[in-house]
């Protein structure tokens, strides 16, 4: 999480971390009242949080099938005391947003943002404005029987438990060149061949010009880059260009920046 002035200047900002003990909401919204009591604030006048999951065009987020309780009724409620106007979008269109602001000229009439963490979503660019579709369903390949995105993260999650190490950390293993983890590699590789079908799906669907890879798994973008490019290229008659996402991590924050600013249109002072 951060916190940035209506310049999109970040103040200051945090990492907070899961804990079995509490919910995920409440440590969020403890942090986030730290975080601007440190600052002397007492509210937000804009708070964009990113979600995994399909969000309604009213930011109302949909049935979640990886963290259910973040489609209950009134769970996001405690954030709104924290702000004038708070927002809900989905984490992926947030990062795809970031990355396409982002891309150097010329820049692409269709890109397509892969966000892999400890899962895979995806957000969709055409001519500039992130597509949403009808109900907020648009880049969620896992629903699609035999796209591998449901299911393709329990090979991460098994290697990192037996290393003892965090998803984060494995991709990071995964990516240091001559340096690599061995085990990091291979479960990578597996891992990238698996959300594979998805994303051939989205190819011969959307023919996009781009495809970033980003999140946690730009640690380790060019091995999932090599792996995608080669099996789209035995699937798709053209093969769009894959790289690595410069923003990594910091995507979803910097979509959701961008999206706050905007949401304010000008200047909260007047200037």
């Amino acid at each position: 999480m951060a916190v940035a002035d209506w310049q999109c200047q970040v103040l200051t900002s945090a990492r907070v971390d899961l804990d079995r003990t509490a919910r995920p909401i409440d440590l969020l919204h403890d942090e986030l009242h730290r975080q601007l009591e440190g600052l002397g604030v007492e509210r937000l006048e804009e708070l964009v949080v990113g979600v995994i999951g399909s969000v309604d065009p009213y930011g109302t987020p949909r049935l979640n099938q990886t963290i259910p309780e973040l489609s209950q009724p009134g769970y996001f409620t405690p954030l709104g005391g924290l702000a004038e106007h708070f927002r809900l979008e989905n984490d992926a269109a947030l990062a795809a947003a970031a990355e396409y602001a982002h891309h150097t000229a010329p820049l692409p009439s269709l890109m397509v943002a892969l966000l892999i963490d400890a899962s895979v979503g995806s957000g969709l660019v055409i001519d500039g404005r992130v597509l949403r579709g009808e109900a907020g369903y648009s880049g969620e390949v896992s629903y699609l029987p035999g796209s591998g995105w449901s299911t393709a993260h329990l090979i991460l999650l098994e290697a990192a438990t037996d290393h003892d190490v965090t998803v984060r950390e494995l991709f990071e293993h995964a990516g240091h060149g001559e340096h690599a983890h061995e085990w990091a590699r291979t479960a990578v590789t597996r891992f990238a061949r698996a959300i594979a079908p998805g994303v051939i799906a989205l190819v011969a669907t959307l023919d996009p010009e781009v495809i970033v890879v980003g999140g946690d798994g730009s640690a380790a973008g060019g091995l999932i880059c090599q792996i995608l490019r080669d099996e789209v290229a035995e699937c798709c008659p053209h093969v769009p260009r894959f790289q690595v996402s410069e923003l990594g991590r910091t995507s979803i924050i910097q979509g959701a920046l961008a999206m706050a600013r905007a949401n304010l249109g000008t200047d909260p002072q007047g200037h």
